[in-house]
């Protein structure tokens, strides 16, 4: 008689053990991300310059995310038209 009375609370006990077990898994936090800037003249006489240096920089990231390096990296880049001015900015 003792023992169907412990039933439920057993039940119970068990219930919570695993709601508590199971707040403990988190989702992966998201690996930091660092955005790199490029400031280079993408129009103009300099135009073959600029693409020539992006296409290199957006390779070398590209390798180094997918062998996993930490951080992340994204490439930001800005045409400068080859003004000083504006990339001064």
């Amino acid at each position: 008689m003792l023992l169907c009375g412990l039933r439920p609370l057993g039940s119970i006990i068990t219930a919570l053990l695993l709601l508590l077990a199971l707040s403990g898994c988190n989702a992966p936090a998201a690996p930091p991300v660092v955005k790199l800037g490029l400031i280079a003249p993408f129009e103009g006489p300099s135009r073959p310059l600029g693409y020539s240096i992006l296409y290199a920089v957006r390779l070398r990231l590209q390798m180094w995310n997918r062998q996993g390096g930490s951080p992340r990296v994204e490439l930001v880049a800005l045409n400068d038209d080859g003004d000083p001015d504006l990339a001064a900015v």
